[in-house]
């Protein structure tokens, strides 16, 4: 069983190339992956918000808390073992509201960003 589920944009190049990155890192297979697009995203999960969903990526965890965007980046980086220490980043005083304001402008863009991260 996975430690959660991380639901994406399954149309969007640059958002499958992280997903690529991320899955090639998480070496002891501790997240699902799921597009956002797939019909079991919102039978699986109807807590999620479904106008968000399309813009931003959530970390989904079996309890059925969920984080969005940003806030969802160092729940993937804490399975990541050669990552995990990145994870830490993120409780830094001043960095949250920096990182959404980033994820933002990344996820407005992301179809232009469209070539997949290595």
């Amino acid at each position: 069983m996975s430690d959660f589920t991380f639901i994406y944009d399954g149309e969007c190049g640059f958002c499958l190339g992280w997903v690529g990155w991320v899955r090639r890192n998480d070496t002891f297979n501790r997240i699902e992956f799921l597009p956002w697009q797939s019909p079991e995203t919102f039978q699986r999960f109807p807590q999620l918000p479904k106008e968000e969903v399309p813009s931003a990526g959530f970390v989904v965890f079996p309890s059925g808390q969920f984080f969005r965007g940003s806030d969802a980046a160092p729940h993937l980086l804490k399975v990541l073992p050669k990552w995990r220490w990145l994870a830490s980043f993120f409780a830094i005083p001043g960095i949250p509201p920096v990182a959404r304001w980033v994820y933002k402008r990344i996820a407005r863009n992301r179809h232009r960003l469209s070539c997949p991260i290595r």
